[in-house]
């Protein structure tokens, strides 16, 4: 679900949402060539096919076994894995104008040039993918930490994604930009920590 943020009651800033595998967020922003998205996020292994984000095929990243080790990232005409990726806290960016890499981890480019998004329908998911039916990819969700999302279209920033925990006790995301909260599509996050100084979300 997404509420304007008025309608939050008031929340505190947080460190990170926490998924246990169930929950996602639904961002409503439909990826097109200029769209990049930032993601500061902590994965746990799990299951094969843990997400990271998403939306249709055109370009996510997940974990490719169940040690947590490797991703493969996607585009739109294949996909390009990425080995030797250690667990915890990273900085995923995937660009859509950048069409020689298919992702950037930690400031480094892996990949080679396998296609460059065009259109899509589907919506960015945080946390989850989607089915070849277009249908949420529920029982891949990833289970980790998200510290912060930023989205931009351009150079343009359309979604500055920050974790909060309302004052009726729901875990979620705020975009700072758009003044909307974001909560889980399924179940609800947990979450924790305090927000570092350096934090510019």
């Amino acid at each position: 679900m997404s509420e304007s943020g008025g309608d939050t009651g008031g929340y505190t800033d947080i460190e990170y949402i926490e998924s246990t595998g169930t929950q996602y967020i639904n961002t409503r922003i439909v990826p097109t060539a200029s769209t990049k998205i930032e993601l500061v996020a902590e994965m746990s292994a799990s299951k094969q096919y843990d997400h990271i984000f998403g939306s249709d095929n055109f370009m996510k990243a997940q974990w490719s076994d169940d040690t947590g080790t490797a991703i493969e990232v996607v585009k739109k005409n294949g996909q390009n894995p990425v080995s030797g990726l250690t667990l915890g806290k990273h900085t995923y960016v995937m660009d859509m104008a950048d069409t020689a890499n298919a992702i950037t981890i930690d400031g480094t480019k892996y990949g080679t040039n396998i296609g460059h998004i065009e259109s899509t329908t589907n919506s960015i998911l945080l946390l989850s993918g989607y089915n070849n039916d277009g249908t949420v990819e529920t029982e891949f969700c990833g289970i980790g930490k998200i510290y912060s999302c930023k989205i931009y279209y351009e150079d343009t920033l359309v979604a500055n994604m920050k974790p909060i925990l309302t004052n009726s006790g729901t875990y979620g995301l705020l975009d700072t930009v758009n003044n909307s909260f974001y909560a889980s599509e399924v179940g609800s996050f947990t979450g924790g920590g305090t927000p570092s100084d350096g934090d510019t979300n």
